[in-house]
């Protein structure tokens, strides 16, 4: 497990490409970065970033930006460890998760996060309703 830096935009930029219809590229992360407080944390597989989490803060909240897992690196737990990681922050973590994402949404309800509300349209490459998920 390690901090993300900077230095890791364009590994973020790789793990979105290869893991959502449309993800952020390194422009957009670049861009995040300067926001005071983001953060996150990745793993490394043979000194490259396989899984990666990026948060910022929010409204009394942590927001996960982003959450990818390669998928050849899928069903090995990462993402849970990754989420707990910004869990032990000891602060509410909130997060968007899209309506057909049902591994997603398990997963976050396994670690203890509940549905606040659904966005309709929230995934504009598509359309996709968004839930809003919080965890307190």
């Amino acid at each position: 497990m390690k901090r993300l830096t900077f230095d890791d935009i364009p590994a973020l930029a790789r793990i979105e490409e290869e893991c959502f219809i449309e993800g952020w590229t390194a422009d957009d992360y670049a861009v995040q970065f300067e926001v005071e407080g983001t953060s996150g944390f990745g793993i490394e597989d043979a000194g490259q970033l396989v899984a990666a989490l990026v948060y910022t803060p929010g409204e009394g909240s942590l927001y996960v930006v982003s959450l990818g897992v390669l998928p050849t690196h899928q069903r090995q737990g990462l993402a849970t460890k990754l989420m707990t990681q910004v869990i032990n922050l000891g602060q509410p973590v909130t997060l968007h998760v899209r309506v057909g994402n049902r591994r997603a949404r398990a997963l976050y309800r396994g670690l203890g996060f509940v549905d606040v509300r659904t966005e309709p349209g929230f995934y504009g490459e598509d359309g996709e309703d968004a839930i809003l998920m919080l965890r307190p």
